[in-house]
């Protein structure tokens, strides 16, 4: 990593540029970090995998456009109910801060940029429609895995009563 910050260094003229380069291979290296981390659980997709296993591309998209609907509807169920309790709460305490549901609309915008990018990152290793293929079923997988994590904080929610 030090040499390449040292060869990009070495090939610029301006301190700017070489701050805004090593923030993109800094950002690069923590998605593929990432990246790394959602391939290693790629087993437990096998069901997911199974239920759109058919014959011609097509109807193999279409079913993954479909889970993805269905992943991305359940998501915003749980997204809704969490936000509505956590803003309840923060109504009957004004003095509370820092507003919860703030913090976690900011953090699921910054999720789904995350999840877009891991899964074209995802889906950068095929090519024509298993690419495309690739990366709906990446969007799935990580929107029900975000779905899952959403409905822990809400059951454990101290602040969601």
């Amino acid at each position: 990593m030090s040499q390449t910050i040292f060869l990009i260094a070495s090939q610029t003229k301006s301190g700017a540029a070489i701050g805004l380069r090593c923030r993109k291979i800094i950002r690069l290296t923590v998605l593929t970090a990432l990246v790394s981390l959602a391939a290693i659980n790629w087993p437990a997709n096998a069901t997911e995998l199974e239920e759109c296993s058919f014959d011609d591309a097509q109807t193999q998209t279409n079913c993954y456009a479909l889970n993805l609907q269905d992943a991305d509807d359940d998501l915003n169920t749980v997204y809704s109910k969490l936000q509505r309790r956590l803003q309840a709460y923060e109504a009957r305490s004004p003095d509370y801060e820092p507003k919860t549901s703030v913090i976690l609309r900011n953090a699921q915008v910054e999720w789904i940029k995350f999840r877009d990018l891991a899964c074209e990152a995802e889906a950068a290793a095929w090519s024509g429609t298993g690419s495309f293929i690739t990366g709906i079923a990446c969007q799935s997988r990580l929107t029900k895995r975000r779905t899952k994590d959403l409905e822990a904080i809400l059951e454990r929610c101290a602040n969601c009563s």
